[in-house]
């Protein structure tokens, strides 16, 4: 047989582009030029995704060889052998897995696999790596609700209206409008699994945890902006915003117009 590389916690093929570690996740991305025929064959030491953004792949695994194209969902199980023959100017998004968060979670590779067919699993991937893009405080809450949410989804109730506990939810995240929160601490607090959390918040809420937080500070901000004499920077961070920037994108996808020209309408 072959001898195969092992590749650890985020180490892959190709040319890394991103690359963020969380608590039991590793999500980024990588890219192949089209000078890079052939990798070495190769092993993940965790379950690992990926979504294939652009260029091909002739992937080569157990003896079979397979045609990758963009859009194509590759999971290679902890351990599982596989080479790319060739990768035609190719871009990954990469999510893998720590055993301890497997176990913590209750999340078995069957299940991974199983949750890789439904039809907006494309969708959630690219959500995750959008929080990923806007660097916020609580991109890794987020990101782990989205993921959980995915994983967990053949285990959802199907039920028409949110449990009791939903706006104890909703509750805290105004009262704490500013603060940090983590999956953990929301858990702890409202006494439910991060699970639970993640399965119901995204089909109550129609958005992700960043962008429900995100609308609660542009919320906020319309009433520095009404009753204070703050810049617009100053405004940025009184709402809880890193930078004027990030401030001012999500105030005019929200609002419609940015906040300097929202400061002097209503004058």
């Amino acid at each position: 047989m072959e001898k195969a590389l092992s590749f650890s916690k985020g180490q892959y093929s190709g040319k890394i582009e991103k690359l963020q570690f969380f608590k039991g996740i590793t999500l980024g991305s990588t890219s192949y030029q089209e000078d890079e025929s052939q990798s070495s064959m190769h092993f993940h030491q965790n379950p690992h995704i990926s979504l294939l953004l652009q260029g091909h792949h002739l992937e080569k695994r157990k003896g079979r060889e397979y045609n990758r194209k963009p859009g194509d969902i590759i999971f290679c199980r902890a351990g599982e052998r596989h080479q790319f023959l060739t990768a035609q100017s190719a871009r990954n998004i990469n999510i893998e897995l720590d055993q301890d968060f497997l176990q913590q979670y209750e999340i078995s590779e069957n299940q991974i696999e199983q949750a890789l067919n439904q039809l907006d699993v494309k969708l959630k991937i690219l959500k995750m790596f959008h929080e990923l893009s806007i660097q916020g405080k609580e991109m890794e809450t987020s990101i782990q609700i989205l993921l959980l949410d995915l994983l967990h989804r053949e285990k959802k109730e199907r039920s028409t209206s949110p449990p009791p506990w939903f706006d104890s939810l909703i509750a805290l995240m105004h009262e704490s409008w500013m603060d940090t929160l983590s999956l953990e601490e929301l858990s702890q607090q409202l006494g439910v699994h991060p699970v639970s959390i993640s399965k119901y918040f995204t089909k109550f809420l129609g958005c992700t945890f960043m962008e429900y937080r995100r609308k609660l500070k542009v919320s906020k901000s319309l009433e520095f902006i009404k009753n204070s004499q703050l810049s617009i920077t100053e405004i940025a961070y009184q709402a809880g915003f890193a930078d004027q920037s990030h401030f001012s994108r999500s105030f005019k996808s929200m609002v419609g117009f940015t906040p300097k020209a929202f400061q002097k309408w209503k004058a």
